[in-house]
């Protein structure tokens, strides 16, 4: 199987009217389908421009704005490296057997910092965590089930002791899965209601009822979409019961209530959860956890909680009530990813990650840590608004105060997010002038440059468990793009392979499927400009190769770089019409366009080429380099 990753190239504009920059557009986060081309025009300009304050998930920083100052270097002229055949250099990130001297974890050779040490995984040792204790047996063998693993989120919100409450988006289209979320990321847990029906009780309320009816109950799947497997649920429940301290805990607490109700007592039964048991004792490094170092059952004859920052679970005859779980408690990620921590281990904390392999579990988890991520960063920006200098905004506040008072107006409260909070609009505009200062000194970019992840680059594929797949591991997928991308950027900024890169400025952007790819605006030295035709020519082409004289281009143009098919989830407008007008117009030449798009050679070809079902030719090519393509195994569009 081929192991290209797609290229596109397109000459931008020779001519751009100017930018108005006082009316800065919406901030939008384009997705696009692996075979969608992209072009750019006036207003597509303006888009990547504006998108460039995405946030980088790869880095956690703001988006790379680089200009650079060059030497005058000995060089072919205005012939570049990556249009010629004396370029043959063939990037592989090598394996991924290379360990950190502190932690022991595992990186490829490239991630390497300047110093020359890993530093993504321990900070150089700065970080010390204690080994995490081996996975049950018994519960690991599931991992090895088809079935389990495609039902293994309604496993765990079974047997979940705290629910996670969220708007899911399913991407169109079929592919791979992806969770993704919209909107805020909250965790709840619920009273143990003794009155309600079997068929409402979810969560902790299952805890409550005998083994049996539970398991039936689970296995039935009321909360869930589909029925899961019973012999799978009760090797589960045994596990939870006998080992994970919130089971044991739940478990009591409905033995005190058979107890009260058997002496016809009426009192105020509570399970309060140790919220700050990770400062008092380091669990991982001293032994299981035990129900009664995280939770207790409290009995009040006046109904008054005890006075402490603990959870409160109440066991009472009336409807189920939710409390939110503190985003930033220890007990969170334990009772919301059972399965991820069956032994109730306490789960994440700042600059902590988890290193199981749960497919479409993984992904729920990154998902759901990162938004704790941010939410703490967000607290700290709550917290310390007076650092942040709020006392330039004063008159605006003064404004809104006067304003309440005119017509009864109601402000909320007024926070100041600084522009080091990436997707913020203080960031956002930030980036957005930067990049328009770039356009002001060099003019219009030369090469708008399409760089896309491929999920069977041999650096993921070998590096995946068996009959696990790529968009289980959204991490390391991410870390291969991250290395190749910057690898190019040495292409491009150092190496000179297309010219002499004088700035650049790129968007990291995830599809709907989940893959990263990184838009690039590249502006070239005068001398190295793209003015005519044959230049063109040199460093794009827009058809099929020969397949005689060059079959192995022939097949990765196949695989990689054509169009469509088109359907409604990729590119169909409303009228059925291709958004990205494929097929193109066949043509002997290509045309230099000085106030547009050029229009690419695109000749007709004799023989029809199948692929599947489909008849294409050469106006369903989107354009690539072909000695970038053939030698490097990287596709840029």
């Amino acid at each position: 199987m081929s192991t290209s990753t797609r290229m596109e190239i397109d000459i931008p504009l020779q001519h751009i009217e100017p930018i108005e920059t006082s009316s800065l557009p919406t901030l939008n986060q384009q997705q696009s389908d692996d075979n969608i081309t992209m072009t750019m025009g006036h207003d597509e300009l303006n888009d990547i421009l504006a998108n460039l304050n995405i946030d980088n998930l790869l880095e956690n920083t703001n988006n790379i704005i680089t200009e650079n100052v060059t030497e005058t270097i000995h060089r072919r002229g205005n012939h570049y490296m990556a249009a010629t055949n004396h370029y043959t250099g063939l990037y592989t990130l090598g394996t991924f057997t290379f360990t950190c001297s502190h932690c022991r974890a595992l990186h490829f050779l490239c991630e390497k910092n300047s110093r020359n040490v890993y530093s993504n995984c321990c900070k150089d040792g700065a970080v010390h965590l204690p080994p995490f204790d081996s996975y049950p047996e018994q519960l690991r063998v599931l991992f090895q089930d088809r079935e389990f693993m495609e039902n293994v989120r309604y496993y765990n919100n079974s047997f979940a002791f705290a629910s996670l409450a969220t708007n899911t988006i399913n991407p169109p289209g079929r592919g791979p899965y992806v969770f993704k979320v919209q909107g805020e990321i909250r965790h709840y847990i619920s009273n143990v209601s003794t009155n309600i029906s079997n068929e409402r009780r979810q969560y902790g309320n299952l805890y409550f009822l005998d083994t049996e009816l539970a398991n039936q109950l689970r296995s039935a799947g009321p909360q869930n979409r589909t029925e899961l497997n019973r012999e799978t649920v009760d090797v589960i429940s045994n596990y939870m019961h006998s080992h994970n301290p919130f089971a044991q805990a739940y478990r009591f607490l409905k033995d005190v209530y058979q107890e009260q109700q058997h002496n016809n007592r009426q009192l105020t039964l509570e399970l309060y959860i140790n919220n700050n048991r990770a400062r008092d004792i380091n669990f991982r490094q001293y032994g299981a956890v035990q129900a009664n170092e995280i939770a207790a059952v409290f009995i009040s004859e006046d109904g008054r909680p005890p006075l402490d920052r603990c959870l409160h679970v109440y066991c009472r005859d009336n409807d189920q009530i939710i409390h939110e779980l503190p985003y930033l408690s220890v007990n969170c990620d334990a009772m919301t990813y059972p399965l991820l921590h069956p032994r109730g281990e306490p789960g994440w904390q700042s600059g902590t990650a988890h290193q199981r392999r749960r497919g479409k579990l993984t992904q729920q988890y990154i998902v759901d840590a990162y938004v704790k991520i941010e939410q703490s960063r967000l607290q700290f920006i709550t917290e310390n608004q007076p650092r942040i200098r709020q006392e330039i905004f004063q008159g605006l506040i003064d404004y809104l105060d006067s304003r309440q008072l005119d017509v009864h107006y109601q402000p909320g409260n007024i926070f100041i997010l600084p522009s080091t909070f990436i997707g913020s609009p203080r960031a956002f505009r930030q980036n957005y002038l930067d990049a328009m200062s770039i356009v002001t000194k060099h003019g219009k970019p030369d090469i708008f440059l399409t760089f896309t992840c491929n999920p069977v680059w041999p650096e993921i594929r070998n590096n995946l468990d068996t009959n696990q797949h790529s968009s289980n591991r959204p991490d390391f997928v991410s870390r291969v793009f991250k290395s190749k991308l910057k690898e190019l950027i040495e292409d491009i900024d150092k190496r000179h392979v297309m010219g002499i890169c004088v700035a650049y400025v790129y968007v990291i952007e995830f599809q709907k499927r989940g893959l990263p790819h990184a838009h690039m605006l590249i502006w070239l030295e005068g001398s190295d400009k793209i003015l005519d035709s044959a230049a063109i020519d040199r460093l794009i082409s827009a058809e099929f190769p020969d397949p005689i004289t060059h079959p192995n281009l022939h097949e990765l143009v196949k695989v990689h770089m054509l169009h469509g098919p088109c359907t409604a989830a990729r590119c169909l407008d409303d009228e059925g019409q291709c958004s990205k007008q494929f097929p193109k117009s066949l043509r002997e030449d290509t045309l230099y366009n000085s106030s547009g798009y050029p229009l690419y050679k695109r000749r007709p070809i004799e023989v029809p080429i199948h692929i599947g079902r489909r008849t294409v030719d050469n106006g369903w090519v989107v354009p690539y380099n072909a000695i970038y393509l053939k030698n490097t195994k990287l596709i840029l569009t």
